[in-house]
């Protein structure tokens, strides 16, 4: 399971490291669109920190955080293929593989049991 979170949060990182290099290039140079910018910047920092939240509760054995982790992980992969194609190998690859990785880690047996609620009390 911590394996799982732990990818998660290294993902936040990277999304982290983008969000921080976006705005950096906001700054430095003029952008076509400034609400636009400022709104995919925004959009980045939000992203980030919903699947900080989510890594979190995934780690804590909430139920919820599979499905908040696998929607992100489709999202990433939809975004691989077309960069694949596209001839961008490498950061194919770096979105593709660990969407991939962490797909397959939200459906083993340990994981789904750590998620799951056990009987009520009472």
């Amino acid at each position: 399971m911590l394996v799982l979170a732990g990818l998660v949060l290294l993902q936040v990182l990277g999304m982290a490291a983008v969000a921080l290099w976006y705005g950096i290039a906001l700054v430095s140079s003029p952008a076509a669109s400034f609400g636009g910018a400022v709104f995919t910047l925004v959009l980045l920092l939000a992203i980030a920190g919903w699947q900080a939240v989510s890594a979190v509760a995934l780690s804590r054995g909430r139920r919820w955080a599979r499905a908040a982790v696998l929607v992100w992980q489709f999202f990433l992969f939809a975004i691989a293929v077309p960069t694949l194609t596209g001839g961008f190998w490498g950061w194919a690859l770096l979105l593709g593989l660990p969407a991939l990785a962490i797909i397959a880690l939200l459906f083993r047996r340990d994981v789904v049991a750590f998620t799951t609620p056990g009987p009520a009390a009472g």
